[in-house]
């Protein structure tokens, strides 16, 4: 076969797949539906994108067997064992009588003895596969009647496939000895016991070794699928399918230390494979025939047979626990071995595709009416029980906690099935049951909670969560319930409930699209959580890389990051739980843990010295104030007065109280709309209190200084600081440093220190100002620049980091950028040596919240293109 045609059978196969699961999920089916249906529209029967093939056969072989695998791995050998009685006996009537009866069905229909005894083989075998997926949707795995008919599935498939071995004899070689049947039957059932035997005793300590020595990456899970295609080779070798093989092989791989890992790395592999199986029975089904009268008056028979010889199946309960009607609904899907069955008689020439397409019917149909059927069942069950006001809930919770260490008996499964439907109201011995599990509780605790459908009823916004990370993993059940934040903080013994409740929900939505503040929220309220600690939950999950963030910033211990971060969080307590929180999150270098408890510390060291004050401000920030209106000194100077009252708090943080009185004495000059004051000083100079109104060189300085101290005063607008580092950038002034301010009310300074061989004219700046104010704003495009976007280091702004080499106008190009994204700079730190610029900025969107992806690509896009915007726009306040 061209390879070419081989890589888009396989593209189209995959992509096929996944549109169809998507959907299928969508509107509520089985994805397995879904793909057997793609297959058949991809197929010679509609599309005609892909013929059956050889390749396309071996990957679904290959999916068959991860699928089986799975299966194994999911399953408990000692709650198997429980219920290893009644599922034999289901499984010897669903033999049986489907068998039997489709034999006796096929011949009145005018069948030969060969197709009718093929097509009776093919209605005997439940899916294993089809089954745990239908019960699992439906959170029903853990009750006996699914651990009964999943048993019972697996000792039909193995009948089914006696009899498959038995009959292709027949057909192949003509007859076949009683003898040559007992044969056959010993080696099936010598291979599950010696597999199974063997495979649970060698399998753990060889890939613990495995696991323990192997350095290269994928060589575990490279070898537990080599493990699986070997057991499934011998199967293969006594004449029973593949996937015997394979289950066989789970059971075993499930009992090993490493067997989460080998789950988790599986997972890719099962999701490109498994769907090829399903999509392989639509490829080969001729849709053609299923409008034949013929097929169709076959189909309606086998069907009729294929579900009550089911549904009478449950007979062999005999007197086992277990509903009898949903057993038997749940032994009515057909799959994987009845496929084969079919796949097999239309290879080996015993029935047309009429007949083919008649099988492929009823496993559609059967598949389909299954779930709904089984939700059917489940709700009325689940309604005639007892309907208290918590009694039956508080048991089935009491019972999960159980089975995080032990097997539930069949009492305690009887009890988390009788929850009665629908979301439930707690009561508090319920709230704290759930609380207790928060605290103490393991996966197995809440995934028998979720799987029974009981934590639908008490935490239905959890179990949405649950739901939705559990399907992104096809071999790993407990992937949803396995926290690391939460068992970090349990291994170093926290019982903090708002704390790990906080955890559980980054934890739990961490894969998925879920908003975690909400689920906590949600959670903690149904719960019972007093409002003080759900307010600190809400805030906790909403914090949750703040610390991180702040302690990757270089200047992150200085006293302005440590000052704002004390007045954004408020209490020690907070502070403490944030740092631990953050810490047992994983993935952090030890340098960034030991900067996270650093900074933790001090944000917690200034709390402390302000708790007696009896509040969250920072005593500094009113110091500096107190100096700052000291400096001013006389009260006819009301207006500087205010501006120092109003001052932003990060502005005060970051400027001495000698700064704050110049800038505020500077702004409080009445300036008009189009009117631009600068003020120019030596920098030796620029600090002192009563600095110099002066619209060029300050009276009386030394005019041979290298760097200077611009500062702009005028009315706040979009652009503006990008217009003043261009007027910077045409004088040639190199901008060393810069802070940003604006009061309310639209009033604005700049201050920049600059480096230029002559004092800067203040005079010819400001009418240049005037000048830019009224033309478009605009730079040239460049692609040297480097910007990296932060939306952790600050509680209320998006930091912005532009590095690369120093040029002139490069702070020109930056804030030209975000003007015209935009996007509000509220601070800059321009910093960088004679070769490279590393500026950090503030900003905001013009709501005065964090900037979204899609401004943060304007403005990338705006740097490398080049920058152009009218004059006008809305008024923008810069820093705040």
């Amino acid at each position: 076969m061209d390879i070419n045609g081989v890589l888009f059978d396989i593209l189209v196969v995959l992509v096929a797949a996944k549109v169809a699961a998507e959907i299928a999920d969508r509107i509520g089916l089985p994805a397995v539906v879904g793909e057997i249906v793609a297959g058949v529209l991809i197929g010679p029967s509609v599309l005609r994108l892909v013929e059956p093939n050889d390749v396309l056969a071996t990957l679904a072989e290959l999916g068959v067997i991860l699928l089986l695998l799975d299966v194994g791995m999911e399953m408990d050998l000692a709650d198997l064992g429980k219920v290893g009685r009644a599922a034999i006996g289901v499984a010897t009537v669903g033999v049986i009588v489907p068998f039997g009866a489709g034999i006796g069905g096929s011949l009145a229909l005018g069948l030969d003895l060969q197709e009718a005894v093929f097509l009776g083989a093919a209605l005997t075998a439940t899916s294993v596969g089809i089954t745990a997926r239908v019960f699992g949707d439906l959170r029903a795995l853990a009750t006996v009647e699914a651990r009964t008919v999943l048993g019972a599935a697996v000792a039909d498939d193995v009948m089914g496939l006696l009899i498959l071995t038995v009959v292709t004899r027949v057909v192949t070689e003509g007859s076949v000895s009683v003898l040559g049947v007992v044969q056959l039957t010993v080696l099936a059932v010598g291979f599950l016991v010696v597999a199974t035997i063997l495979g649970l005793r060698f399998a753990p300590p060889l890939f613990r070794m495995v696991a323990r020595r192997s350095r290269s990456n994928g060589t575990l899970v490279a070898m537990a699928l080599a493990f699986t295609l070997a057991l499934s080779e011998v199967a293969h070798l006594v004449q029973l399918a593949p996937i015997i093989g394979a289950f066989v092989a789970g059971l075993a791989l499930a009992r090993t230390g490493p067997s989460e890992r080998i789950r988790r790395e599986l997972a890719p592999i099962g999701h490109l494979f498994i769907p090829v199986f399903f999509l392989q029975i639509g490829i080969d089904a001729d849709i053609g025939e299923f409008a034949k009268p013929e097929a169709l008056g076959l189909a309606a028979v086998l069907l009729v047979i294929a579900v009550v010889g089911k549904l009478v199946a449950s007979a062999g309960l005999f007197g086992s626990p277990g509903d009898r009607l949903l057993v038997g609904i749940g032994m009515v899907p057909r799959g994987e071995v009845g496929l084969i069955f079919a796949t097999l008689g239309l290879r080996e020439g015993v029935f047309g595709d009429d007949v083919y397409a008649s099988l492929l019917i009823v496993v559609l149909v059967t598949t389909l009416a299954t779930p709904p059927a089984l939700r059917w069942r489940l709700n009325k069950l689940r309604a005639g029980s007892d309907e208290g006001d918590g009694g039956s809930l508080i048991g089935a919770v009491e019972a999960a906690r159980r089975a995080g260490t032990e097997s539930l008996s069949d009492h305690d499964l009887a009890k988390m099935r009788e929850v009665a439907p629908g979301v439930r109201k707690l009561d508090a011995a319920t709230q704290q049951a759930l609380l207790g599990l928060v605290v103490a509780g393991n996966e197995r605790s809440w995934r028998m909670l979720t799987v029974t459908g009981v934590l639908d009823r008490a935490l239905p916004e959890l179990a949405e969560v649950f739901d939705d990370a559990g399907h992104e993993s096809f071999a790993d059940p407990l992937v949803a319930f396995r926290w690391p934040r939460v068992q970090r903080l349990r291994e170093e013994g926290t019982i903090d409930p708002v704390l790990l409740l906080a955890a559980l929900a980054l934890d739990a939505t961490g894969n998925t699209d879920h908003d975690a503040v909400g689920v906590a929220l949600a959670t903690g309220e149904r719960l019972g959580l007093p409002a003080a600690d759900l307010a600190a939950l809400g805030s906790l999950v909403g914090d949750t890389e703040l610390l991180a963030g702040g302690a990757r910033r270089p200047d992150g211990l200085g006293e302005e990051p440590v000052q704002t971060l004390a007045a954004h969080l408020g209490s020690a307590e907070r502070v403490d739980r944030l740092a631990r929180l953050t810490i047992a999150g994983g993935e952090l270098d030890e340098w960034e843990c030991e900067r996270i408890e650093a900074l933790a510390g001090l944000v917690g060291e200034v709390l402390a010295a302000e708790e007696t004050e009896g509040t969250a401000s920072v005593l500094d920030l009113e110091r500096r104030r107190a100096d700052a209106l000291g400096l001013l000194g006389s009260p006819s100077e009301a207006e500087s007065l205010r501006l120092v009252h109003e001052a932003p708090r990060a502005y005060l943080l970051r400027n001495d109280a000698a700064t704050v009185a110049r800038h505020a004495t500077r702004r409080a000059q009445p300036v008009g709309r189009s009117e631009v004051r600068v003020f120019v000083d030596p920098v030796d100079a620029a600090d002192r209190t009563r600095p110099t109104d002066a619209t060029g060189a300050a009276d009386g300085s030394d005019a041979g200084g290298q760097e200077w101290r611009v500062e702009f005063v005028a009315r706040d607008r979009l652009g503006l600081l990008a217009r003043e580092a261009r007027a910077l950038s045409e004088f040639r002034a190199d901008v060393l440093d810069a802070t940003v301010v604006t009061w309310p009310g639209g009033r604005a300074l700049s201050s920049f220190r600059v480096r230029s061989s002559a004092a800067p004219d203040g005079n010819a700046l400001a009418a240049r100002m005037r000048e830019l104010l009224i033309l478009p704003l605009a730079a040239a495009p460049t692609d040297e620049l480097e910007l990296a976007f932060d939306d952790h280091g600050s509680p209320w702004h998006t930091r912005c980091t532009a590095r690369g080499p120093n040029r002139l106008g490069v702070l020109a190009a930056v804030t030209t950028a975000f003007a015209v994204a935009g996007a509000s700079v509220h601070s800059a730190t321009i910093s960088g040596d004679s070769d490279r610029v590393n500026d950090v900025f503030e900003l905001t969107n013009s709501r005065g919240a964090k900037l979204d992806e899609r401004v943060k690509r304007r403005i990338v896009s705006a740097l490398r293109d080049g920058s152009v915007r009218a004059a006008r726009g809305p008024r923008v306040r810069a820093t705040r």
